[in-house]
């Protein structure tokens, strides 16, 4: 970063802070802390703004949404965009966003971290938070929703609304029907620990399985197919996966798996798992 930026964030906090003398004590040290907070990050992001880790997020796309990078959609939906890399304390390559959005009739400042592989050439959404609280999947995917779907986000210049993605007057069911396509969809984008190499979707809605479906049950996602290969000899293979999301939300892992209706003990489900990984290579 130039001098020239660095004396421009300066110069900003400092006329934004001296504002607030007039203001009460409590107020004043929340609002200096939160713009020297924000000054951080903008100088942070001009940092990282040729990191490769930072430039295959922003240039990336998702799964479901290939015809806009990320980082022309979050620039748009949000205000006050920032981007910086850091590797985590257990040495994982993190890529952090930061933006202003409305959720709940509150402008919040939303997080989102993006994981990314060693190579920079793959990486998957991490965990997501609101004013630094966390956030839970559907609250993900309903974010990415709003932002790739929401026709309301015209200018970056104010915090845009994600409650826009769910229409107000849909009927209970209509809503829990949406939030359950939602989930599914934050799932196909996502990894599981035991195959990271691909997305969950591309691998189970590719060519492996025939007459595959999925569904929301409980609260997490189910997977069906038949597996076009073979397991058992002379047998079908029809298969069942239940993902269920890590304690960070960071990936997911399969719960459970069940062959041909009848739920796989621990050893047949690794075998299984292990046979897809084997098939995806």
């Amino acid at each position: 970063m130039s001098y020239k930026d660095i004396k421009k964030y300066f110069l900003l906090s400092t006329i934004i802070g001296g504002t607030l003398f007039a203001s009460g004590c409590e107020d004043a040290e929340q609002t200096v802390n939160k713009v020297a907070n924000d000054v951080a990050e903008q100088v942070q992001s001009e940092a990282s703004k040729d990191n490769p880790f930072v430039l295959s997020v922003k240039n990336g796309h998702l799964q479901s949404y290939p015809d806009k990078t990320i980082g022309e959609a979050f620039s748009t939906f949000f205000s006050s965009p920032t981007w910086k890399y850091f590797q985590s304390e257990t040495g994982e390559n993190v890529v952090e966003f930061t933006g202003y959005c409305m959720y709940m009739e509150q402008k919040v400042k939303a997080k989102m971290q993006f994981i990314v592989n060693e190579n920079s050439d793959s990486f998957q959404i991490g965990a997501l938070g609101f004013n630094d609280v966390p956030q839970n999947e559907l609250t993900k995917a309903g974010l990415l929703q709003a932002i790739y779907e929401n026709k309301n986000n015209e200018t970056a210049n104010e915090a845009t609304n994600v409650e826009a993605a769910v229409p107000k007057k849909e009927t209970q069911q209509s809503k829990s029907q949406n939030n359950n396509q939602q989930l599914i969809e934050q799932v196909k984008n996502s990894h599981i620990l035991e195959i990271k190499r691909d997305t969950i979707g591309n691998i189970f809605d590719g060519d492996l399985f025939s007459n595959s479906s999925w569904k929301v049950k409980n609260g997490e996602v189910v997977f069906k197919g038949s597996y076009r290969g073979q397991i058992v000899e002379g047998e079908p293979a029809n298969l069942e996966f239940t993902f269920t999301p890590n304690g960070d939300g960071s990936y997911y892992v399969i719960k459970t798996v069940k062959y041909n209706g009848e739920l796989a003990a621990e050893e047949g489900a690794s075998s299984i798992i292990q046979m897809i990984d084997d098939a995806t290579q």
